[in-house]
């Protein structure tokens, strides 16, 4: 974490945003006008880390749109077991590896059951290339590392979300005003805010990260960075955790988990658990680009 606090740590950062964020303009209304002319029914499917994009869009569409029939799944979950035994539906798929066996899966059975089909992935091989027999996609930005390519991904899918759900209402319109103000210029105060989360997090071996089912596709690509950096994360739901003597524990949450990350923490503390709260007081529909700067920043 230390580079982080780096000028030079700090620059790499805001460069990474602000290529993320450019890109998610440019492409922002060729997935809206997908999404817009989708009808009611949508599914969001997802492999590797494409599991944190796909989330966030899930639940801004969800939020703002209750009466559409929206589906998220892993992306086999749906070839095998959805697609031949259901109406017709428009499926947008997160991937953020390039040579995702998965996506002929999804192509060949999108195609057969007459599914429309947006892939959202890093440049494909010429050969998969071909395999997808001219399933559209769209290329992210070039990236050798996947968590990029998802903070990237995670990115469009906050813009494009919120766009299409800025007519219902005042919330939105609000995120809106945030993502166009960009992550970049916040970025020296967030660290600082966070900076003995952060710290104190690179002083363990082990550590368990524990979260709602609302961020937990988000903890996996923090449980990622902290495993690229030899430190052994695992994930427990809030739900289970039960914390024993000596454990390390890294609850992440937003403010409105408040009394859930209470009782959880005073849980663990009886037990002699040591405890790092990581609470975000941000609106729950864009903590996870805030999860994905602080798994970014453990890459510098």
């Amino acid at each position: 974490m230390q580079g982080i606090r780096s000028s030079s740590g700090l620059n790499k950062l805001k460069k990474i945003i602000e290529i993320g964020e450019t890109w998610a303009r440019e492409r922002e209304k060729e997935v809206a006008r997908f999404i817009e002319e989708a009808g009611n029914n949508i599914v969001i499917t997802y492999s590797g880390l494409g599991y944190s994009p796909a989330s966030i869009l899930y639940w801004i569409i969800t939020t703002a749109f209750p009466d559409k029939n929206t589906a998220l799944f892993d992306s086999d979950t749906i070839a095998y077991y959805r697609l031949p035994y259901s109406k017709s539906s428009s499926i947008i798929h997160f991937s953020t590896r390039p040579d995702d066996p998965a996506l002929i899966r999804l192509s060949d059975t999108s195609r057969w059951t007459n599914n429309r089909l947006l892939i959202i992935t890093p440049e494909p091989s010429e050969v998969l290339k071909e395999l997808l027999r001219g399933s559209p996609y769209i290329q992210t930005p070039s990236s050798s590392n996947e968590i990029i390519t998802c903070f990237y991904e995670s990115m469009l899918s906050l813009l494009v979300g919120v766009k299409i759900a800025r007519s219902r209402g005042k919330r939105f319109i609000r995120l809106e005003k945030f993502i166009d103000e960009g992550y970049g210029p916040i970025l020296d105060e967030f660290f600082e805010r966070y900076r003995n989360v952060t710290s104190t997090i690179t002083k363990y071996k082990s550590i368990i990260v524990s979260s709602t089912s609302l961020l937990e596709p988000h903890v996996h690509v923090l449980i990622q960075a902290l495993r690229n950096i030899g430190i052994q994360a695992s994930f427990i739901p809030i739900t289970m955790l039960t914390p024993l003597s000596s454990e390390n524990i890294l609850i992440v949450a937003t403010s409105i988990e408040e009394n859930i990350v209470k009782e959880k923490k005073f849980k663990a503390l009886m037990n002699n658990a040591n405890v790092i709260d990581f609470t975000l007081n941000v609106d729950p529909l864009e903590a996870p680009i805030y999860i994905h700067l602080v798994s970014m920043s453990f890459l510098h």
